[in-house]
């Protein structure tokens, strides 16, 4: 049993870090869904970002045209108040009119550019939250299996530092055998360490869980055995003195002994005529 132990404490001893005293984690990498997840989330934020701040833009160019009417109507108005009016001067409003209705125009073709590329903009984002559930699903998948193979690996450390808490198990029942101990009759009631891949707790009848997998800590015979011979070892002395101590009868004196047993009792012999055979014995 010792040997066995110390090969899985030796065993253990290379896959921890000696620096650390930590069991090393592997490479983290990066599967390629992480980065198609990101890149798409980045094009996403960035469209959703100028589709928010083209309504501005929008107001801005709709508010400019309408101001460019507005001062093409105050030109307008003021011609109409100004009794020097002449025809130059109203020729000279033509071309401010003229000159604020092609502003207004452009400034209306701007606004109507902005909503087209919002509406082309909302489009492609909608297409890329399509692309992004997608990839979600595989981000998502990718991430439980590298977690599960983690768990694998985790599993047979663990599987690894076993025996060893085992064999200390194994000499604790040994040891109960000896003298027992309430203590140690719960601990091995309630030690209970399954494999992490195979865990299955059962809340039936209500209370406390109780894990249904295979328990690792389960003393195997030939451990049993060689932790008793071990224990049985160390204690010799004490199994001794407890043999003594089980063969010890309190004194009783000898008028309180019991006596060997007397035979007490009375031989009669009947004869006489028949129908009484002769020689007809009764023992009382």
């Amino acid at each position: 049993m010792a040997t066995k132990a110390t090969r899985s404490t030796q065993h253990m001893e290379n896959v921890v870090d000696d620096s650390t005293g930590d069991i090393p984690l592997p490479e983290s990498g990066t599967a390629d869904s992480f980065s198609r997840l990101a890149q798409l989330m980045s094009t996403k934020d960035r469209l959703v970002e100028t589709v928010e701040s083209l309504p501005a833009a929008i107001s801005a160019a709709e508010e400019a045209a309408a101001g460019a009417r507005r001062e093409a109507v105050d030109a307008e108005m003021r011609e109409c108040e100004d009794p020097a009016s002449s025809p130059a001067s109203r020729k000279r409003l033509g071309s401010v009119q003229g000159a604020c209705e092609a502003r207004a125009s452009d400034h209306e073709r701007e606004a109507r550019i902005l909503a087209s590329r919002v509406a082309a903009m909302e489009e492609r984002i909608a297409a890329i939250d399509g692309k992004i559930d997608t990839a979600v699903v595989e981000v998502r998948s990718d991430v439980t299996r590298a977690v599960s193979n983690d768990v694998d690996r985790l599993a047979e450390l663990l599987i690894v530092a076993v025996p060893p808490i085992r064999a200390i198990c194994a000499e604790l029942s040994a040891l109960h055998a000896i003298a027992p101990m309430a203590s140690v009759v719960d601990f091995g009631i309630s030690a209970h360490l399954s494999d992490p891949r195979r865990s299955l707790v059962s809340y039936a009848g209500g209370g406390a869980g109780r894990d249904c997998a295979a328990n690792l800590l389960s003393v195997e015979n030939e451990v049993g055995r060689a932790a008793a011979e071990a224990v049985c070892a160390r204690f010799a002395s004490a199994l001794e003195a407890l043999t003594l101590a089980r063969s010890h009868q309190p004194y009783v004196p000898l008028a309180k002994r019991p006596r060997d047993y007397e035979r007490r009792g009375v031989l009669v012999e009947f004869t006489g005529s028949p129908p009484t055979r002769a020689a007809e014995v009764v023992q009382r």
